[in-house]
């Protein structure tokens, strides 16, 4: 965390604060008149708080929600229950026009560096327009916002790797990476104090991404920022993040400190997750044993009952069938929701304690050691036709 960062918010208050998010889409049928039949639970009683500086990366599988948590969070989307917090102040029901003021606090980079710029606009436009909107350039007489913005623009430009010369210059002049470059500074246009990254790099080759991440990292020691940031990269979400919150399905399933969860994760998705990371050494790489995960990811229209992992968990017994497991908190910030977790001793499983960022739905049931693997019923396992499904 930056000391820049922890001076813009007041010591230990959370820049941000989500609490039983849940978001919904309806499902609708019916010719003349529209009528719900289903619904797709992309995010489920979802509660986390990030502090003002800090990067919190989150992971999972496609599908799973975490850019619909993300949108979430800078309410690009409406919720459907469950409140959002900014710098303390709740802005789950703002309006439009409340909500403006806010948007220079909050800015995001997208993962389609092709997509997210507007072909028709010059890259001085592009980075300079959040400037006129939010009136953050004087306006002395005709032409002086124009004077003004453009130094700015320029001096943005150079500061993430690219030249001023390119101020006048169309998105398909450019790289890819160079044009996530321009979404970054675009992000930066504002000052924001929180920026929201949606697989910035996974749209990058490899050495392309390097360099992204380590000008990420710059810039939030240089200006004060608070990441959160969305990446299927578990290798590039250790680099960049300071905790991680694991997704499954709708459901945050682990949440801890970054080095933590490398060494030792206790729910078995996030294992598994681990165990999909390819080692430089091919030999190491060869030789390790990689948890290979039986089933297809169930639909978010009709989730399994109770834990959502145990349709594809080789832990899992009958109680994960019948009581969601609740988030238990085992110290140091490491928070996970399995019945039988994994790297734990019974010492671990007494000192710990159900976590205020439990979802409503689940039970007060605390983790048993052990699993199907010693010895018990394995609950709802479907054999996959595909036994090549993993979690990668």
């Amino acid at each position: 965390m930056s000391e820049a960062a922890a001076e813009r918010g007041e010591p230990g208050t959370p820049l941000v604060e989500v609490s039983h998010l849940k978001q919904y889409f309806p499902i609708k049928s019916g010719l003349l008149i529209d009528r719900e039949v289903a619904r797709v639970h992309a995010v489920d009683d979802v509660s986390f708080s990030i502090s003002p500086g800090e990067t919190f990366g989150i992971v999972g599988e496609s599908g799973c929600g975490k850019s619909t948590l993300s949108r979430c969070v800078l309410r690009l989307l409406e919720p459907t229950d469950g409140t959002v917090r900014f710098a303390g102040r709740d802005i789950t029901d703002l309006s439009r026009r409340e909500l403006r003021p806010l948007r220079r606090e909050m800015q995001m980079i997208f993962q389609d560096p092709y997509a997210s710029l507007n072909p028709r606009k010059r890259v001085g436009q592009i980075v300079g327009d959040p400037m006129r909107l939010h009136k953050t350039v004087p306006k002395d007489g005709d032409g002086a916002a124009k004077e003004a913005v453009k130094p700015r623009v320029q001096a943005l430009l150079e500061r993430v790797g690219l030249n001023p010369e390119h101020y006048n210059r169309f998105p398909h002049e450019f790289s890819g990476g160079q044009r996530q470059r321009i979404g970054i500074a675009r992000a930066l246009a504002l000052e924001p104090r929180l920026i929201v990254a949606d697989e910035p790099v996974s749209a990058l080759d490899v050495s392309i991404q390097a360099q992204i991440v380590n000008l990420l990292d710059e810039l939030q020691d240089e200006f004060g920022l608070t990441y959160v940031f969305v990446a299927h990269d578990l290798g590039v979400v250790r680099h960049v993040s300071d905790r991680v919150g694991v997704m499954y399905l709708g459901k945050l399933v682990e949440v801890s400190p970054a080095d933590e969860l490398y060494s030792r994760p206790i729910h078995p998705y996030t294992a598994a997750l681990l165990s999909a990371i390819p080692i430089p050494d091919p030999r190491r790489n060869q030789a390790r044993e990689r948890i290979v995960l039986e089933g297809d990811v169930p639909s978010p229209i009709d989730p399994p009952a109770a834990c959502r992992f145990h349709t594809r968990c080789p832990r899992a017994t009958e109680l994960c069938s019948q009581i969601e497991p609740p988030l238990v908190d085992y110290g140091g910030g490491h928070l996970a929701a399995c019945h039988h977790p994994l790297n734990v001793t019974p010492a671990d499983v007494a000192r710990a304690t159900i976590a205020p960022e439990t979802p409503a739905s689940a039970g007060d049931t605390m983790p048993q050691l052990g699993g199907s693997e010693a010895g018990g019923t394995v609950a709802g396992s479907s054999s996959s036709s595909d036994p090549s499904s993993s979690s990668s």
